[in-house]
C-alpha cells in the first residue's frame, strides 16, 4: 500500500476546505467584523499543509487504478482529517471555543449531523453563520459521492446491490461513476439554489434564505438561530423547509436522469415511492396525535408535524418547537423516526429506505419458507436481484448499528448522562440526526453541557455512523494490515 496516494488525496481535500474559507472571511470583511482574521489564519495554515501533501505525493494518483485496501485508508482519513482542518476558524475566533468544541462542532457539520455546541447564534459574527452552513454543504457533496461510489465497492451495508456493470466485474473505482460527479455538483448546486429562492420568495432575508438552503438540501439542520425554524412565523418557510428537506432526501442521481430525458424517473424508483409512503404515514400519524390531544388546530398541527417529521425522518435536524413536550406519544414517534433516514444517494443518514425495504423482503421470504421449505424463491429489488452477499451485508450492517448505538450509549452513561439523554444521544449522533431527547441535547438544548470525553465518544460516533461502520471498523483488523 502506498500511503503517499492517501495523502495526496487529503491534500487535495483540505486545499478545497481553506479555498471554501474565503467565502466566511469576505462575509465579515463586509460586514466589519473582525473575526476574518481566524478565516486567514485557518485557511493559511491549512493551504499551506495541503499544498505541501501536494506537491510532495503529486503524480501518485494517476499511477494506477485504486486498490480495495486504498479505498478503505483514503475513506476513513478524509472523513478523520478534513474535519480537523474545518474546525480551526472555530478555534482561532474571538470568542474562541477550545479544541474538542471546535472539533465537535466541525465534524458534526461536515457528517451533516447537525449537533451544535454554540449558542446565542443570533449574534454570531456572519462568517461562522456562513462556514457552519458551508461545512455542511461540503459534507453532504462528499457523503453523495462516497454513497454512489465509495460504498458500492467497498461492498458496505448492502451498497454493492447499487454498482454499476463497469465495477462488477473489475476491482477499481471511479470507473463509469467519475464521468457522472461534475453532473453530481452541478444538480446539488441547482437544488441548494432553488430552495433558496424558495426561502426568500417565503419571507426569509437573503443571508438566512443563502445558509438555510445550504444546510437544507445537505439535510444538515444548522440554523442562523437559536429556535431554528421558530424564529420563522410565516408557514411559507416552514412549507419550503419540508419540501427542501424531502428532495435532499432523495438520491441525487434520480434528480440528474430525470431532467436528462425529461421524464420523471424518480416517481418511478421503489425506494422513493417507498420513502414517500413512510414519510406520508408518520406525517398524518404525527398530525393526528397534535390535533385530537388538543395541542394544535389540524392545519397547524399538520404543518407542525411535517416539518418536524421530516427533520428527523431525513436526519436533518431542524426543530420547529420542541416535540418532547408534546407527550410520550410524539416522543416515542420521533424516536422511531431517527432509526429510518432517507434514500441511499442522498445526504440523509440513518439505516435508509432501501434497507429497511430489503429486510421486509428478506423477512416475508423466511416466513414463506417456512411453510414450504423447498420452495425457491428469488429476492427483487426493483429491476435488481438481492444476492446472498447483499443479504448477509445488510444483516452485518444492522448487527454493527445496534452494536454501536449500545457501546456508546454505556461509554457516555459512563461519563454521567442519564439513560435517556445517552441513549438518544447515540442514536442521534450514529443516526446523524441532530438533536436527541431530554432537557439537554432536545431540540431546545445543544450539546455544549456534556463533558469532554462524551463530546469525543459522539465525534468518532457521528463519523461512525456517516462511514457506515465497516469503512472505518475494518482499519481494526490486524489481517487488513497484512
Amino acid at each position: 500500500m502506498q500511503f503517499e496516494r492517501q495523502g495526496y488525496v487529503i491534500g487535495v481535500l483540505m486545499m478545497v476546505t481553506a479555498i471554501f474559507m474565503l467565502a466566511p472571511m469576505i462575509a465579515d470583511i463586509m460586514t466589519g467584523n473582525e473575526d476574518w482574521q481566524s478565516f486567514a489564519r485557518a485557511g493559511g495554515v491549512v493551504g499551506v499543509l495541503a499544498g505541501l501533501l501536494i506537491l510532495v505525493t503529486r503524480g501518485q494518483w494517476a499511477e494506477r487504478n485504486l486498490t480495495l485496501r486504498e479505498a478503505f485508508v483514503i475513506t476513513a482519513l478524509s472523513w478523520l482529517v478534513v474535519p480537523v482542518a474545518g474546525c480551526l476558524p472555530f478555534y482561532f475566533m474571538a470568542d474562541r471555543l477550545d479544541f474538542v468544541d471546535a472539533w465537535f462542532e466541525a465534524v458534526s457539520g461536515m457528517t451533516t449531523t447537525g449537533a451544535t455546541v454554540l449558542s446565542n447564534l443570533d449574534n454570531q459574527p456572519p462568517g461562522v453563520l456562513l462556514w457552519r452552513s458551508l461545512l455542511q454543504w461540503i459534507g453532504g457533496v462528499g457523503i453523495i459521492l462516497m454513497a454512489m461510489v465509495i460504498l458500492p465497492f467497498l461492498r458496505v451495508g448492502g451498497m454493492q446491490i447499487f454498482r454499476t456493470e463497469s465495477s462488477d466485474r473489475s476491482e477499481k473505482v471511479l470507473a463509469r461513476e467519475a464521468a457522472i460527479i461534475p453532473q453530481i455538483a452541478i444538480a446539488f448546486i441547482v437544488l441548494t439554489l432553488l430552495c433558496m429562492v424558495g426561502y426568500a420568495l417565503a419571507g426569509m432575508n437573503l443571508f438566512d434564505a443563502v445558509n438555510h438552503a445550504l444546510t437544507t438540501i445537505s439535510t444538515g439542520g444548522f440554523s442562523t438561530h437559536d429556535n431554528s425554524l421558530s424564529h420563522y412565523d410565516q408557514p411559507a418557510v416552514h412549507w419550503v423547509a419540508a419540501a427542501g428537506m424531502f428532495c435532499g432526501s432523495l438520491p441525487i442521481i434520480l434528480f440528474i436522469k430525470s431532467w436528462q430525458r425529461n421524464s420523471p424517473d424518480i416517481l418511478r424508483d421503489v425506494q422513493v415511492r417507498g420513502f414517500a409512503k413512510i414519510c406520508a404515514t408518520a406525517i398524518a400519524a404525527v398530525t393526528t396525535y397534535l390535533a385530537l390531544t388538543g395541542q394544535f388546530g389540524w392545519s397547524d398541527a399538520l404543518r407542525i408535524a411535517a416539518v418536524n417529521v421530516m427533520s428527523i425522518i431525513s436526519t436533518t435536524g431542524y426543530a420547529l418547537g420542541d416535540f418532547t413536550n408534546w407527550g410520550p406519544g410524539a416522543n416515542g414517534i420521533f424516536l422511531i423516526l431517527m432509526f429510518f433516514g432517507g434514500c441511499t444517494g442522498s445526504t440523509a443518514g440513518a439505516i435508509k429506505t432501501y434497507r429497511l425495504q430489503a429486510m421486509a423482503l428478506i423477512t416475508k421470504r423466511y416466513i414463506d419458507q417456512l411453510f414450504s421449505p423447498r420452495r425457491v424463491m428469488n429476492l427483487r429489488y426493483g429491476n435488481r436481484t438481492i444476492d446472498e452477499d447483499i443479504i448477509l451485508s445488510i444483516l452485518a450492517f444492522l448487527t454493527a448499528f445496534a452494536g454501536c448505538v449500545i457501546v456508546v450509549t454505556l461509554a457516555l452513561t459512563l461519563f454521567g448522562l442519564d439513560v435517556l439523554t445517552a441513549f438518544s444521544g447515540a442514536v442521534t449522533a450514529i443516526t446523524n440526526v441532530g438533536p436527541g431527547l431530554g432537557e439537554i441535547i432536545g431540540p431546545a438544548g445543544n450539546f455544549a453541557p456534556l463533558p469532554v470525553g462524551a463530546k469525543i465518544v459522539l465525534i468518532f460516533a457521528m463519523i461512525l455512523g456517516r462511514l457506515e461502520f465497516f469503512a472505518l471498523l475494518v482499519l481494526l483488523s490486524p489481517r487488513f494490515w497484512r
